[in-house]
């Protein structure tokens, strides 16, 4: 189950699914507090990762599956990168209105995107940037790791 460890003022949340006893197999849903920077490390073999950040100001996010779909809401603020891997699967970005996204992908030949063209432009090949971005607001740069699949931006 979730475990909570305290080092002075850094809270570290870890939750285990194998941890977890198979009876209580169900979705995660956890609420985050929108007024400090959280670090985000999600990492799974098998299953799929439902992350929605919007309202969220993050430190850094790092998302991982081997076998499974991605589906990222961009949060509202990123002080570092954010990477988002698939090695089977697809990954789906949606870009609030307002949010200065920079998506740069980078795969192999069987990972393919479809943007929404009304909101992005590509300013050269594998980079997507969003255009309906606030300028007072700090860039977030997203990177796409995917091997079979496709990424959709919208």
């Amino acid at each position: 189950g979730p475990m909570l460890t305290v080092h002075d003022t850094v809270a570290y949340l870890r939750m285990e699914r194998a941890a977890t006893p198979w009876m209580s197999f169900a979705d995660w849903e956890i609420g985050l507090a929108r007024d400090l920077p959280w670090g985000v490390y999600i990492s799974t073999s098998t299953g799929q990762v439902n992350l929605d950040l919007t309202g969220v100001i993050v430190q850094r996010v790092v998302v991982a599956t081997g076998l499974g779909d991605i589906r990222f809401v961009c949060p509202t603020e990123s002080l570092d990168a954010v990477t988002l891997r698939s090695n089977v699967g697809d990954i789906r970005v949606l870009t609030p209105p307002g949010v200065r996204a920079r998506v740069t992908l980078s795969g192999g030949r069987m990972f393919r995107v479809h943007a929404d063209m009304t909101r992005y432009d590509q300013p050269q090949p594998g980079v997507y940037v969003a255009k309906d971005g606030d300028p007072a607001q700090s860039e977030i740069a997203i990177a796409l790791v995917g091997v079979f699949g496709d990424a959709y931006l919208a």
